[in-house]
């Protein structure tokens, strides 16, 4: 998380990780093999924002970061969506 120091004024990183992983509102195809789970984190001092997390198959996160820009990772293709 080195490369995304935004992430340390969220409370509870890793709950919120989890939580993404768990209950994503969406679950995107990666650029590279990864899944990308998509959620709603809310108002962050940063302003409203989405926690995005890469993630491989064995269930491993690669990195995080938050956006308001979600369209952008939607785009990607979207393989799983919330009812």
């Amino acid at each position: 998380m080195v490369r995304h120091p935004e992430l340390k004024r969220i409370p509870n990183l890793p709950n919120e990780i989890a939580e993404t992983i768990n209950k994503p509102e969406y679950i995107v195809r990666g650029l590279h093999g990864e899944h990308i789970a998509v959620r709603n984190i809310g108002l962050t001092p940063y302003g409203p924002k989405h926690l995005i997390v890469p993630y491989d198959e064995g269930g491993e996160v690669r990195t995080a970061f938050i956006t308001s820009d979600v369209d952008r990772i939607l785009k990607r293709g979207i393989l799983w969506k919330q009812r």
